[in-house]
């Protein structure tokens, strides 16, 4: 098993964070594939996905899902969602964190 936790919108470019949700989804996706990559895991792999949305409402839900699904390639790992009141940093908006099952 691998944990894969604390994917936000931060880049190793250090280029500034955008302040639309579903870009920074998008961003969050890009960062938990290539944690993935890293532990040699796919998105098959996945077997719970959760993500933590600053100020959840259903507005925000159906703007985050579209780039959060994508994720997965389509699988359909064990997902929730959570509404928080912050983040790590006030710019983020998004987290995400993995359970994944390590191939044989």
């Amino acid at each position: 098993m691998a944990y894969v936790s604390g994917q936000v919108a931060w880049r190793q470019n250090g280029e500034a964070v955008p302040d639309s949700l579903s870009e920074q989804m998008r961003i969050v996706s890009a960062n938990a594939k290539a944690a993935l990559t890293a532990i040699g895991a796919t998105a098959r792999d996945i077997v719970i996905a959760r993500i933590y949305v600053v100020n959840l409402t259903p507005a925000r839900l159906e703007e985050v899902m579209p780039p959060f699904l994508a994720t997965f390639d389509g699988a359909q790992p064990c997902v929730t969602g959570l509404g928080v009141q912050a983040l790590a940093g006030p710019e983020l908006q998004v987290e995400m964190e993995l359970v994944v099952r390590l191939p044989d």
